[in-house]
């Protein structure tokens, strides 16, 4: 047993170490799992996360769906929560992309249901201008609306983008926030990505780890994830994340949170079309 257990072992690494072939489909299957300690620790966290994603290339489009897990250890009142999320990207043509997710939940962390549209479209040189809408409903009865509105600038070995997001809660036309990416790296060798935002984010966050807050409440928060492949077919991912929420209000500290992720990802890069000008 324990002879035939290595050899599968082996015979699994051997496929892993074995180069892509050109004609090969895009396909890419990856698990993280995240834990964030918070501050007052007395009342929050710790957060523990897990999250299964599977995105592959079928023509013009590239499907995918992400299995996300979560579990709040607060004092008094532990959650948990799990959502299904079924995205794809489609390539119209060399100048415009569009994306679409429909988001399904159980718990009362996630939305319970979500959905989101968004058209990029080449502008200028390298630079692509993206508008997206989308509507949540939250397992508290409440519904949210809100807007991604920016550019996306194009280099050979990344990209920044920039976005403005509005949102609408009960009628609450004053809550936004503001949000900055940028990526460098390759895809199927070594990337990573920095993202901040600030402002006020939905009661529950539709696919952002890092920033789901309560109802008015603002914050402010930075993540940096690396990817390394070290194989053609295997690598793995690193990132550190940091939150700082106040009450919208009156300002109050609320929590802060320090968060860590690993994982491991295998199969052939199917990063996210890109417009061409």
């Amino acid at each position: 047993m324990r002879l035939r257990s290595l050899s599968v072992l082996i015979a699994f690494l051997a496929a892993l170490c074995v180069p892509a072939h050109a004609d090969e489909p895009a396909a890419t299957f990856s698990l993280d799992g995240t834990t964030t300690a918070l501050t007052p620790g007395a009342t929050y966290g710790p957060w523990d996360w897990m999250i299964g994603a599977y995105r592959t290339t079928i023509g013009d489009d590239k499907p995918g769906l992400q299995i996300i897990t979560r579990s709040d250890r607060d004092t008094g009142a532990p959650t948990s929560g799990t959502s299904y999320i079924f995205d794809d990207y489609h390539q119209f043509s060399e100048h415009a992309y569009g994306y679409a997710s429909l988001q399904l939940s159980s718990g009362q962390i996630f939305p319970t249901r979500g959905l989101y549209v968004e058209g990029d479209a080449a502008v200028a040189t390298g630079v692509a201008f993206g508008t997206g809408i989308g509507w949540l409903a939250n397992p508290d009865g409440s519904s949210q609306q809100f807007m991604s509105i920016g550019p996306t600038a194009y280099f050979p070995h990344g990209n920044v983008t920039l976005r403005f997001l509005p949102l609408w809660t009960h009628g609450d036309m004053g809550a936004s926030s503001f949000l900055a990416s940028a990526t460098v790296g390759d895809e199927g060798h070594t990337s990573a990505t920095l993202t901040l935002q600030d402002g006020v984010e939905p009661t529950y966050a539709a696919n952002a780890v890092l920033l789901t807050t309560g109802l008015a409440e603002r914050a402010f928060a930075a993540e940096l994830t690396t990817r390394h492949f070290i194989t053609p077919r295997f690598g793995y991912d690193v990132g550190l994340s940091y939150a700082n929420v106040t009450d919208r209000q009156t300002n109050a500290f609320v929590y802060s949170s320090f968060g860590f992720t690993f994982g491991v990802v295998w199969g052939r890069p199917a990063p996210p079309p890109k417009v061409q000008p």
